[in-house]
């Protein structure tokens, strides 16, 4: 994808023109196009829940080809003094917004997208076929993976899987802050053993065990698909009852 996207973007959003704090890298990749039919398919709110592969503030391509879908994005507010569920208000700060994406058109999520905003694709009762596609529309999403984030790489829980990656967004103490997660615990069906711990990376994205892998990576030719640095998960701090945080 065009790197001059975002640099446009940096311009004209961004102060001093430099990237934001823990902003991945522009570099994507294309990932395994889905196929939906167009009249009443539909997916629920969602954030990318890839984040463990992605790192923080990740910018991501979605390519809509076929039938023309509604596209709709709500802003994730905490609830608190200030917004609350009972009065509506948190619903009201929330909003939503809805983009229509024709076929052949590029959406641009940019960083802080996949944090600070849950999307959906809406139900259509009726829709107006493609010519060629008729009622199905193709989605290839573009994202960039981080080899350090590989699961490989990332911290293990007790259950001995690889932990999943989210920002806290719903409590306002600990908003924006990135947190290690219990896999399992996101399973349908599964119960997991609710581990957390608080995940630090730095100003390019890039976590502690960056620089172990990329030395690593020097005496192997720069290979590191074989160094572990799963074991970091015990030098991290510890989120102390934390259910919920997420």
């Amino acid at each position: 994808m065009d790197a001059f996207v975002f640099r446009k973007r940096r311009r004209t959003s961004h102060s001093r023109h430099v990237q934001m704090s823990k902003q991945s890298s522009p570099k994507l990749a294309h990932d395994v196009p889905t196929l939906g039919d167009g009249d009443g398919d539909g997916d629920g709110d969602d954030t990318d829940l890839k984040l463990a592969y992605l790192g923080p503030r990740a910018i991501i391509g979605s390519l809509s080809l076929g039938v023309t879908r509604e596209f709709r994005i709500r802003k994730i507010v905490a609830e608190d003094a200030e917004h609350g569920k009972a009065d509506d208000s948190l619903a009201d700060a929330q909003g939503q917004i809805s983009i229509f994406l024709p076929h052949n058109s590029l959406l641009v999520m940019h960083a802080d997208m996949q944090e600070e905003w849950k999307h959906s694709i809406a139900p259509a009762q009726t829709v107006v076929p493609h010519p060629l596609a008729k009622n199905k529309r193709i989605n290839i999403t573009y994202r960039f993976y981080k080899s350090n984030l590989h699961p490989r790489h990332t911290p293990k829980c007790k259950c001995g899987v690889p932990m999943a990656l989210r920002c806290v967004m719903k409590k306002k103490e600990s908003r924006g802050k990135y947190i290690w997660m219990c896999h399992v615990n996101h399973v349908p069906g599964e119960k997991g053993c609710s581990l957390m711990s608080w995940a630090e990376f730095d100003d390019d994205g890039e976590p502690p065990w960056a620089a172990k892998l990329k030395e690593a990576g020097r005496g192997r030719g720069g290979r590191t698909d074989e160094t572990d640095c799963s074991d970091l998960c015990d030098e991290v701090t510890r989120v102390p009852e934390g259910r919920g945080l997420a």
